[in-house]
């Protein structure tokens, strides 16, 4: 019983997080475009609980973050929820390869997970003919790099959840 009291707490500490992240990155950060790109929390948030997680609970939390950005007022389509359980379990699959839980890892399986949302949007809205080559790859760039930037603060929040509830 105790196992499973800990494992949801450990849950109910991520989910926490993740609100907490995505209060920031969308009112706050998202009010303040850089270069007319706003930054992305929900694969940096997918890949931080992936990596200090494992490709299982990663892809359920995944899964989990994409439907709240289906239902969440002007947020994704139904897709997201697919692709959430996706990154989250392609991001925690890499990182069981390697040592979990440090920067270096968290920050590449963000990377990976910030370039792959990236280029399935630019690949959309170049199918459905919503802009240019050029100027659709500048956005998704800074974009990026600008969710990048935002998931070093993200980093430790996440950190202190895995240390502090992780241990059940």
């Amino acid at each position: 019983m105790t196992e499973r009291r800990g494992g949801v707490i450990l849950w109910i500490g991520y989910a926490i997080a993740f609100l907490i992240c995505d209060f920031f990155y969308t009112l706050i950060f998202g009010r303040f475009p850089l270069l007319g790109s706003v930054p992305n929390f929900l694969p940096v948030g997918i890949a931080l609980a992936a990596v200090m997680e494992g490709s299982v609970a990663g892809s359920i939390f995944g899964l989990c973050a994409g439907l709240f950005a289906c239902l969440a007022p002007g947020g994704a389509g139904a897709g997201m929820i697919f692709l959430g359980a996706l990154l989250g379990m392609l991001t925690g699959f890499a990182a069981d390869r390697k040592p979990k839980k440090l920067l270096g890892a968290c920050l590449l399986g963000v990377f990976v997970s910030l370039l792959v949302t990236e280029l399935i949007r630019a690949g959309w809205m170049l199918y459905s003919g919503t802009g240019s080559f050029g100027i659709i790859c500048r956005l998704a760039g800074m974009e990026l790099a600008y969710s990048l930037i935002l998931a070093l603060p993200a980093y430790p929040l996440f950190r202190f959840v895995h240390q502090k509830l992780g241990t059940y």
